[in-house]
């Protein structure tokens, strides 16, 4: 074999153990797979702002008050037996305050919380996984 002959083969043995390696995880970045994503929820009360309160006379009770809300761009009314303040209860809703994260990375698998929805896959540093790829400001000596 001559030296471009060895030299060219060389080149491309070289080239497909360095893929190879990208490829099973030895150089360059390391992703765990994102299985699934269920958001956290808690049950919140939902108020909305009060437009105007009129009184209106109840036979049986006194006086009671219709109140006009704004809700989801409608104009609303609801009749009350109270006066209310500045803001009427209209219901409870479940407000997301993180994400169960199931993951896999090579033969392990497990669940953390984050506090945002994650993508398809995460960042694994020193074979752990990273929540947060923001950059850890360093603290300060003296």
């Amino acid at each position: 074999m001559n030296n471009t002959a060895t030299i060219a083969f060389a080149s491309v043995l070289a080239a497909g153990l360095a893929f190879g390696a990208y490829r099973a995880g030895a150089i360059g970045a390391q992703y765990a797979e994102v299985v699934s994503a269920t958001p956290v929820t808690v049950k919140e009360p939902r108020y909305v702002d009060v437009v105007d309160v009129l009184p209106v006379i109840q036979t049986n009770s006194g006086v009671g008050y219709e109140v006009q809300y704004q809700l989801e761009g409608r104009l609303l009314t609801r009749q009350m037996s109270w006066k209310p303040g500045d803001q009427v209860r209209v219901g409870d809703w479940n407000r997301i305050i993180g994400y169960d994260v199931d993951w896999r990375y090579r033969d392990r698998t497990g669940t953390i919380r984050m506090d945002r929805k994650p993508g398809d896959r995460l960042p694994v540093v020193d074979g752990a996984i990273v929540e947060s790829t923001r950059p850890v400001t360093p603290a300060r000596k003296g």
